[in-house]
């Protein structure tokens, strides 16, 4: 496999109420992704060390070929105290939603890549 800069890969921004959310989602070369890296908080901060290990916990499915919408189901609902609503009006009540969606908006902008492809 390519290493993660050879990869084809999207970056989605998404508001949460703990912050901004950069979630970039990686492909293979058969466009199936293959890996996730986010930038959520400051280095070195709790935000971001959570954000490193359920990477990793994503990650491990993506590896073992789980499909996205499995992974959407078991992260969505999970909130804090406080939701935000987005500019496009979803509401986001956590990292995890905001994870989901991520992965909702490169589902839709793949759909639409491949629908412009036909």
């Amino acid at each position: 496999m390519k290493n993660r800069e050879e990869l084809p890969s999207m970056t989605i921004e998404v508001n949460t109420p703990d912050g901004v959310l950069y979630y970039t989602i990686c492909e293979s070369e058969e466009n199936i992704p293959v890996k996730v890296i986010s930038t959520f908080g400051k280095a070195g901060s709790a935000l971001a060390a959570w954000a490193q290990a359920v990477d990793i916990l994503v990650n491990m499915l993506l590896e073992k070929k789980t499909p996205i919408s499995e992974i959407i189901d078991n992260l969505s609902n999970i909130t804090n105290s406080r939701t935000i609503k987005t500019n496009v009006g979803v509401r986001v009540g956590s990292g995890p939603e905001g994870i989901v969606i991520a992965f909702l908006e490169y589902k839709r902008q793949k759909h639409k890549r491949n629908q412009v492809a036909i």
